[in-house]
């Protein structure tokens, strides 16, 4: 199970920020991410997960009308 989750959510075009926070072991096998935008656009989401003897990245490319 991962123990450390990173986020960056970006214009697609620049890096945005890299959010990172420690993660504890549910008994449910799942993981929620929520974040909040304040603007329409096109978005690019890279989520990665880790822990001491793995990792995995994931991208998502979202468009958010506010």
């Amino acid at each position: 199970l991962p123990t450390d989750i990173c986020t960056v959510i970006s214009d697609c075009l620049s890096p945005g920020r890299t959010i990172c926070s420690a993660v504890s072991a549910l008994t449910e096998c799942q993981l929620v991410l929520r974040h909040v935008f304040n603007d329409s656009g096109i978005f690019c989401i890279n989520v990665s997960m880790s822990n001491d003897a793995s990792l995995a990245v994931t991208s998502a490319r979202v468009n958010v009308i506010i």
